[in-house]
């Protein structure tokens, strides 16, 4: 009676190879095939593709490799340490419109923003060139007293300043020299008003609550908007405030979460503020709320 012990069968090779072929199948399927609504999708299918096959290859290497058991677990392990080596030293910023991720090194320096500074600007009245809120003046997107060239490529536009300010997607309130905008600085909510010529922190204001959502971006979704001396802003967190708009100041704060019960998406507040005047001459700001039973609420600019 023999005591050799019988040859190791060889690794099994081809369902690895199988699994990376269809994947790369999916992948050529989604991007030159396949009739989709945008680039979106695709981006999707793809990360759903590689999140598929990399869980498909881990069941592979355990369960159907015929690999060595201290070869599969050093390979197990070598996969987490990665991962956690790659998470440690990256962090997702954000995506883009087609919602690719957009990566950044986790130890790289926070911007250098432009400290507040006495300009010795002052509030100017509305004018044909103010763009007091989200949409402009008329909520249409359109300036009618501004003329700009229509051929760029012959006449372009010159650019006088760039600074860099916090993340979010907040657009610009403009009121003659004041130009207005909402940033997100680490864990801080801050309104900003720049001078609109030179670029120039005339002064900011901040609260704690800064806002994270991978898909959605960092930072305050809506656009201020400039009212009787005020800023009024709102925060992805459903929180409303007025600040001076010749210092800062604020004036008052309301949680419409708390006080409305306003339903806040997973994305975060994104409606900016607008403007309307009563038939007796109030002035309001309209915002949709949600909630139970609840649309839209208009509260008084003046707080």
């Amino acid at each position: 009676m023999s005591n050799a012990s019988s040859p190791r069968r060889p690794i099994r090779w081809w369902p690895a190879a199988l699994i990376v072929a269809v994947a790369l199948g999916a992948l050529l399927w989604a991007w030159a095939f396949a009739t989709m609504p945008s680039t979106q999708h695709r981006v999707q299918a793809t990360a759903q593709t590689i999140i598929l096959a990399g869980f498909a290859l881990v069941v592979w290497l355990l369960l159907l490799s015929r690999l060595r058991w201290r070869h599969r677990l050093a390979a197990l392990g070598g996969l987490v340490l990665l991962g956690a080596l790659a998470a440690a030293l990256v962090r997702i910023e954000g995506v883009s419109g087609d919602l690719v991720p957009q990566l950044a090194w986790r130890f790289a320096a926070e911007p250098d923003y432009r400290e507040a500074a006495d300009t010795g600007t002052t509030f100017a009245s509305w004018s044909a060139d103010d763009y007091p809120q989200f949409l402009g003046p008329n909520r249409d997107g359109a300036l009618p007293a501004l003329a700009l060239a229509r051929d760029w490529q012959e006449t372009p536009p010159q650019e006088l300043w760039r600074i860099p300010v916090g993340s979010g997607w907040s657009g610009f309130a403009v009121v003659g020299d004041a130009a207005i905008t909402h940033e997100q600085r680490g864990d801080q909510l801050v309104v900003a008003r720049y001078d609109a010529a030179t670029g120039e922190a005339v002064w900011t204001t901040g609260r704690d609550g800064g806002f994270t959502n991978v898909v959605g971006g960092d930072g305050p979704r809506t656009t201020p908007t400039i009212v009787d001396g005020r800023v009024v802003a709102i925060g992805p967190n459903g929180v409303i405030e007025a600040l001076d708009l010749s210092d800062g100041r604020r004036l008052w704060q309301r949680d419409l979460v708390a006080e409305l019960g306003m339903t806040l998406p997973d994305w975060g507040y994104a409606a900016s503020p607008l403007l309307l005047d009563s038939p007796d001459g109030e002035r309001l700001l309209v915002l949709p709320v949600g909630g139970d039973g609840r649309g839209l609420v208009a509260l008084q600019a003046g707080g």
